[in-house]
C-alpha cells in the first residue's frame, strides 16, 4: 500500500520518523545522552549555543552551528568536535540510529457535507445582491402650519446617484403634479 492513501471516508498514513542518541562528552565532566530527531536543535549543558541537526543517515548525523560560523560537522561512532573555539571542550559521538513506524488509521463520516454547498450558493448570492443591488431611502414628511400642509422630500441612496437623483426627481414631478391636479 502507498504511503498515503485515501478514499471517500478513510484514510490511512504511514509515518517513519528516525531518532538518534548521541553522547556529548565534555572535558571534566560526566558524558551525557540526548536524543535527537532531524530539524532539532540541541542545547549543550552549560551553553548557551544551539546546534542543529541537519541530517539523520544510516550511521552518522550531521551537526550544525547557526551563524556566523555556519560549522557543520558529520557525527559518527567516533568521537568529533567542533573548531568553533567556543565548543573545543565539546566531543560528539553517535550512539545509535532508530527507526519508530506509526500507521495513522482516520474514519471520517460528514452528514452535512453536501449542505455545505447550498449554504455556500445562498451566501454568494447574498453578497451579490449587497454588492450590486443598490440600498436606496426616500422619506416623505408631511406636516400642517396654519391651514396649509408642508411636504418635505428627503433620499439618500450608497450607489449609482446619478440614477437615484433622476428617480428622486421623478418623484418629485409626480407628487407635484398629482397635489396640484387635486388642489
Amino acid at each position: 500500500m502507498p504511503p498515503s492513501a485515501q478514499t471517500q471516508h478513510l484514510t490511512i498514513a504511514h509515518n517513519k520518523i528516525k531518532y538518534a542518541r548521541m553522547k556529548i562528552d565534555s572535558n571534566g565532566e560526566d558524558p551525557y545522552t540526548l536524543i535527537v530527531k532531524n530539524g532539532e536543535f540541541l542545547t549543550l549543558k552549560d551553553s548557551n549555543i544551539n546546534i542543529k541537526v541537519e541530517r539523520l543517515k544510516f550511521n552518522s548525523l550531521e551537526l550544525s552551528l547557526p551563524p556566523p560560523s555556519s560549522e557543520s560537522i558529520l557525527v559518527s561512532h567516533n568521537p568529533k568536535s567542533f573548531t568553533d573555539s567556543r565548543l573545543n571542550d565539546y566531543q560528539f559521538s553517535l550512539i545509535n540510529i532508530t527507526s519508530k513506524e506509526t500507521t495513522t488509521l482516520k474514519i471520517v463520516k460528514d452528514p452535512g457535507k453536501n449542505l455545505i454547498w447550498y449554504a455556500s450558493f445562498f451566501m454568494l448570492f447574498g453578497f451579490s445582491i449587497m454588492f450590486f443591488v443598490p440600498y436606496r431611502q426616500i422619506w416623505l414628511r408631511v406636516h400642517q402650519k396654519g391651514g396649509k400642509y408642508n411636504i418635505t422630500i428627503a433620499g439618500s441612496s450608497n450607489k449609482n446617484l446619478a440614477s437615484f437623483k433622476e428617480t428622486f426627481n421623478t418623484i418629485v414631478r409626480s407628487l407635484q403634479e398629482t397635489l396640484c391636479e387635486e388642489a
